[in-house]
Formats: C-alpha cells, sequence, structure tokens
C-alpha cells in the first residue's frame, strides 16, 4: 500500500534505549495513514484489501481505524468491510490480544464464508454451510484477535450480528423450508439467535430461534 503522509516523535533520553525498561508513550509516539493497503487479521481470516486507514503507535499501544476495504474470499467472492477498528493494548506483555469490531456487508455466501474461518468460525452453530444461503445481509463483527499461535481459540470472545432481507435457506431447517425472510441472527460461542418474519414451506411465519 501507500504511505500518504507519516509522523514519527521520539523524546528519549541518553542511556534509556536498552535499559530493559519498555518506552512510554510519552516517549515514542507515531501516525501513519494508508490507502492501497493489504493487512492479515488473525486464524484462517482471508486479508483485508484495498483498505484505506490509520496505525497510531504509542508506547506499546497501538491502534489501527480502516474506513473501507474488501475481503476478498477463496471462492472468488467479495465481503465489504468498513468502519474497523483494531486496539491492542501493552503489546510487549503476552499473550497479545487485539480488539477487532468491523461493519461488514455482501451477500450472504459471501459473509457467512467470511464468518466460517477460525478463530470466529460461527456457523458450526447452524450447521449449515455459505452455499446453502442466499439474500443481502449487513451487520457488524466483534472479535478478540490472538497475536500469538499458540494462543487457545477457545478463551477468545467474539459476536457476529448479522440483519437479513430476502434470506433463502436451500434446504429445511428442522424440517422447515424458509425463504424471504427479514430479520436479524446474533451467533456467539455458546449461541445463535434468530429473530424473523418470513415464509416456513410457503406460510407467512414470525421466527423466533435459539
Amino acid at each position: 500500500g501507500t504511505v500518504d503522509s507519516a509522523r514519527i516523535e521520539m523524546r528519549v533520553e541518553p542511556g534509556r534505549l536498552g535499559n530493559g525498561v519498555p518506552l512510554s508513550a510519552q516517549e515514542v509516539s507515531a501516525r501513519f495513514e494508508l490507502q492501497g493497503t493489504r493487512f492479515d487479521t488473525a486464524g484462517l481470516i482471508p486479508p483485508v484489501r484495498d483498505a484505506d486507514g490509520v496505525v497510531e503507535v504509542r508506547g506499546n499501544d497501538f491502534d489501527v481505524s480502516m474506513s473501507s476495504g474488501t475481503v476478498y474470499l477463496p471462492s472468488g467472492r467479495q465481503v465489504v468491510a468498513s468502519n474497523a477498528t483494531l486496539v491492542v493494548r501493552s503489546a510487549n506483555v503476552p499473550p497479545v490480544i487485539g480488539k477487532l469490531e468491523m461493519d461488514v456487508a455482501g451477500n450472504a455466501t459471501a459473509v457467512t464464508e467470511l464468518a466460517s474461518y477460525e478463530p470466529i468460525n460461527a456457523m458450526r452453530h447452524l450447521n449449515m454451510v455459505p452455499d446453502d444461503l442466499s439474500g443481502d445481509v449487513s451487520g457488524h463483527v466483534t472479535a478478540d484477535i490472538p497475536f500469538q499461535k499458540t494462543t487457545d481459540l477457545k478463551t477468545l470472545d467474539w459476536l457476529v450480528a448479522l440483519k437479513f432481507d430476502g434470506l433463502a435457506v436451500a434446504k429445511p431447517f428442522d424440517g422447515q423450508l424458509v425463504t424471504e425472510a427479514v430479520g436479524t441472527i446474533t451467533v456467539q460461542p455458546d449461541r445463535a439467535v434468530i429473530d424473523a418474519v418470513g415464509k416456513l414451506n410457503g406460510i407467512p411465519a414470525d421466527i423466533a430461534l435459539v
């Protein structure tokens, strides 16, 4: 990518470097404005590309904010990502866990494919694969992002909250064929909550499912 502008500040007294004490936010800071960049997130989630954003560093803390970007999935599908932030505190003290917030939008197949990758893997709760779904989806992803491969993924917290319109499921769900659904689904590590209005086997219905 391209660094449009950058500023680095250091206020370090002689003899301070290399004395074993991490530099503080008052001693070192930086800000980088980026365009058209590519960056990895975590686990098996594909990288975000064509991203515009800002990276700020203060001592051992750093913040990444992204206004827009695109996730290109191995299947060729795309998910639009926006309003993303990644916050890391005390990056010198393991285990290092970042806090990710990100808006996503795309067709249901693409968004559920994105959410099926580790460390989130939200689809394991629903016994479905991305190709089972169609319709338009938008929503928000909150996730703990580990920076060490040794991190136990089961200890990480995450939440996927999605709104869908015109959602259809290709195969029966609990014996019911869902079509023309409008509503929300919230998936966490221990449960998935669905609230929607749609059709079950062609009959209009209110759908509430945990």
